[in-house]
């Protein structure tokens, strides 16, 4: 087994796979192979579809088995070369909204940061619409204080990207990053290198703590926040899919199911 992930590890590092993904596919591959309890080369698709069934009897969601389903169709044509394995179909995701916090509990929950460096984190992330892993992986030559805007690369799918800052929290990047080497991450631990993304995790949910938020919003909630409020604004959504990364306009228009302007515009008719 560590000799087969390891040799999964470089074929999917030569194909540009980002390492969030290398160990997703990992652990599937893993739990594969503790469920047969045999060598994974020689199993047939009717073989994995019952594996498949078993995750589902364990209430995995569909967004995880749909991604098992991938580690093993990439493991099977791509490693083990085979050319008449009969690919595993995705399970039908499910649809769900996702967490959107208000301008108003965003700005309470920044404010009541005591350390202005995590005010800082929270500021960067809801105003550029940042995944967590983009807030720690920023250097400070990727900042274009002068243009007010921030140049994520090698992001999600190995992209480069262009996104906005807002002007609130420029003279604090500024400051920030004054005489720093461009190479230099914005945001550095106690020893130097770049804050882990738990401890940016840790932030946010103390954060929602000390104000009161009680509903299930994680740190991403900042990034579906800034598209939704950006489409409630008025921001054209094929702007607000660039913004984000998005290669299908379909995954930006989730947004459009949980804005309020179109909501709020409706009588009751009763």
């Amino acid at each position: 087994m560590p000799q087969l992930l390891q040799i999964l590890k470089q074929t999917m590092q030569a194909r540009g796979y980002s390492g969030k993904t290398i160990s997703a596919y990992s652990h599937a591959v893993v739990q594969a192979y503790q469920f047969f309890k045999q060598p994974l080369r020689h199993l047939t698709h009717d073989d994995y579809l019952t594996f498949l069934a078993h995750l589902n009897t364990k209430n995995r969601s569909s967004q995880t088995i749909a991604l098992t389903a991938n580690a093993i169709n990439f493991l099977m044509t791509q490693v083990y070369k085979n050319s008449t394995f009969v690919r595993l179909k995705h399970p039908k995701r499910s649809r769900r909204l996702p967490v959107v916090l208000s301008k108003e509990e965003i700005t309470a929950l920044i404010e009541h940061t005591p350390n202005p460096k995590h005010q800082l984190i929270l500021g960067i992330a809801y105003g550029s619409g940042l995944r967590v892993s983009e807030v720690t992986n920023i250097r400070i030559g990727d900042l274009d204080l002068d243009r007010g805007i921030l140049h994520i690369k090698q992001s999600k799918g190995n992209k480069d990207r262009i996104t906005i800052l807002s002007p609130k929290i420029i003279p604090q990047l500024r400051a920030l990053s004054t005489d720093r080497n461009p190479q230099s991450p914005l945001f550095a631990s106690e020893r130097g290198g770049k804050l882990h993304t738990r401890t940016l995790q840790a932030i946010f949910q103390h954060g929602l703590k000390r104000v009161g938020i009680r509903r299930p919003a994680t740190f991403h909630s900042l990034r579906h926040s800034f598209a939704t409020h950006l489409l409630e604004q008025g921001t054209d959504l094929r702007h607000i899919q660039e913004l984000l990364g998005h290669n299908d306009i379909k995954t930006t228009q989730m947004y459009t199911h949980v804005t309020r302007t179109h909501l709020t515009a409706i009588k009751s008719p009763w």
